[in-house]
């Protein structure tokens, strides 16, 4: 997915899906749970196979999450009666995990 037209390799993350036939050109919305859940492959992906590769796809999701998903001084920008709370709850938790594959 990430050499194909859906990943964002200028600010990270990926667009949800692509409105062509070839997934060349990439619908405008990205989702945080569809992120969330690739951040998760790409991580496992490198672990299993150490191809740098993988470690930077979740490098680039995760600054895509930083940069558009959360305020560093006031927390995220998901409000709980929001429906997508739960998700950004869950990228969040992931992002908290997965933050140590920024520093190696």
């Amino acid at each position: 997915m990430a050499l194909g037209g859906v990943y964002d390799q200028l600010a990270g993350g990926f667009h949800r899906y692509s409105v062509d036939q070839g997934w060349v050109v990439p619908h405008f919305e990205k989702m945080c749970y569809d992120n969330s859940e690739l951040l998760k492959n790409y991580v496992h992906a490198y672990q299993a196979t150490g191809e740098d590769f993988f470690a930077d796809v979740a490098r680039d999701i995760i600054r895509w999450i930083d940069e558009w998903l959360s305020d560093r001084q006031r927390g995220d920008f998901m409000r709980r009666r929001t429906p997508t709370f739960r998700w950004m709850m869950m990228a969040t938790t992931l992002l908290g995990r997965w933050t140590r594959l920024a520093r190696f």
